[in-house]
């Protein structure tokens, strides 16, 4: 039993940073939520969520006798899933190093953890972190973004956390805290099972002297591989079909399967939900893709499911135990199984054709202009065809009717002129354009009609 009337000790760099101004680095007033977990006396915990733009307030009255956790990530719903996640304006790591043989900590005060954390950094060629978290018995390193990255971007954001995990790992980092739904502990708040106060016991200064923030670019360029992987590892999925999904480094497969997701969600939305008879395997599809991305595990499969569910009908009472195949694909998949088929390897994992999700869930014409990737190939010409021209306007290129219009305007001025006894030479520079041009106007087959 820890003594309640002996307060811990305060390192002194927590006096830089209270709990509203660190999480204030990484949730920025943008419209979404936060999620904030508190341990009762009873010893159970209680999550409740907030309004970012409530975020100081909420610290301020927060009792830091007591364990509490904050998501690092904001949502557009007040649930705190991975489905909901508004915007991302940070990486993290959660570092045990305790559990380890770790010379590089041990008998080192929290601010001497930080700077050594630092200098691993430095070996493994990783920018150091912008700040570093003592969360009482671990640390939190965090590496802050100049500017927040939008959902869109979770494919990416999940594979830098990824390499993160897999470049750090011997010192101590868990594998299991780096879904963008993570709660980590609040700052100036205790760790009851250490008996100290979580504190920022380091930073990486930037040219202002407030912590180093890097943009999401920038740490993609450091963290993630420079090479495409293998192509007989990779998950066979058709194509993208618009460069907007594409993303850097090899995570093209990943980055396609989420917007399938969000092209579904899109589906769902503009339906006002998914009728009975689709359901299941609308939910069964979701959760592929959403697997197929990156952003679940064995640890949080089923709680995702249950927000995707209620999306597709609240009052929809699904089975679980329907869901048991896709479970079994996805730990297939996290532990690298694949599947023959005509000489090629497949992820045990649904990766569904375009056409297939129309026809199952009998998608319109009109619906697919709200779609990004789940259209047919005409819907696909179309949009390149408008695409392309929206490129040829920007770059000053006229409507063909419009050109041949002011042509033949040209012509019948040129034509006008010659009667009064002008000289080629004097029309062109009557008109400011070349001669060789008059010549043509001059010849009556030239110019095409306009119709």
């Amino acid at each position: 039993m820890k003594d309640s009337n002996n307060p811990p000790q305060v390192p002194r760099q927590l006096n830089l940073f209270d709990s509203a101004e660190e999480a204030a680095l990484y949730l920025p007033p943008m419209g979404g939520y936060f999620a904030l977990l508190t341990a009762q006396e009873s010893g159970r915990k209680c999550q409740s969520l907030h309004p970012v733009s409530q975020l100081e307030t909420v610290l301020r009255i927060l009792d830091p006798k007591r364990d509490s956790w904050i998501s690092q990530t904001q949502f557009w719903t007040p649930q705190r899933r991975v489905v909901n996640v508004k915007s991302l304006s940070l990486n993290f790591l959660d570092v045990d190093y305790y559990k380890t043989n770790a010379d590089w900590a041990q008998g080192k005060t929290p601010e001497q953890v930080a700077d050594a954390f630092m200098s691993l950094c430095d070996t493994e060629d990783i920018p150091r972190p912008s700040i570093v978290v003592h969360s009482g018995r671990g640390i939190q390193p965090k590496w802050l973004y100049s500017n927040p990255i939008p959902r869109g971007a979770l494919p990416r954001w999940n594979a830098v956390e990824e390499n993160l995990v897999k470049r750090l790992a011997p010192y101590g980092v868990d594998s299991c805290a780096r879904d963008a739904a993570r709660v980590l502990r609040v700052v100036r708040t205790v760790n009851s099972r250490s008996g100290t106060v979580c504190c920022v016991a380091g930073t990486t200064p930037g040219k202002d002297g407030k912590p180093l923030m890097y943009s999401f670019e920038e740490l993609c360029e450091y963290i993630l591989p420079k090479s495409r992987p293998d192509k007989k590892n990779a998950v066979d999925v058709e194509p993208l079909v618009q460069k907007k999904v594409r993303s850097a480094n090899g995570y093209d497969a990943k980055a396609l399967a989420w917007a399938r997701l969000e092209d579904l969600r899109t589906l769902c939305a503009m339906r006002g939900g998914i009728r009975e008879g689709m359901r299941m395997n609308f939910l069964m599809y979701s959760m592929s893709f959403l697997a197929l991305s990156g952003q679940v595990d064995p640890t949080n499969f089923y709680r995702e499911a249950a927000i995707v569910a209620q999306e597709i009908d609240p009052t929809w009472m699904y089975r679980v135990a329907e869901l048991r195949t896709i479970f079994e694909k996805m730990c297939q998949t996290r532990a690298g199984q694949r599947r023959d088929f005509n000489g090629r390897q497949y992820v045990p994992l649904y990766t569904p054709r375009s056409q297939t999700l129309i026809d199952l869930f009998e998608i319109t014409t009109e619906e697919m202009q709200q779609l990004t990737t789940i259209v047919t190939p005409d819907e696909r010409r179309r949009r390149d065809a408008a695409s392309h021209m929206k490129q040829r306007r920007a770059q000053g290129v006229k409507p063909r009717a419009e050109y041949l219009g002011q042509a033949k305007a040209r012509q019948e001025r040129a034509r006008a002129l010659r009667p009064e006894g002008m000289s080629i030479r004097a029309i062109a520079t009557e008109m400011g354009i070349s001669k060789s041009q008059i010549q043509r106007y001059l010849e009556v087959s030239h110019v095409c009609p306009v119709y």
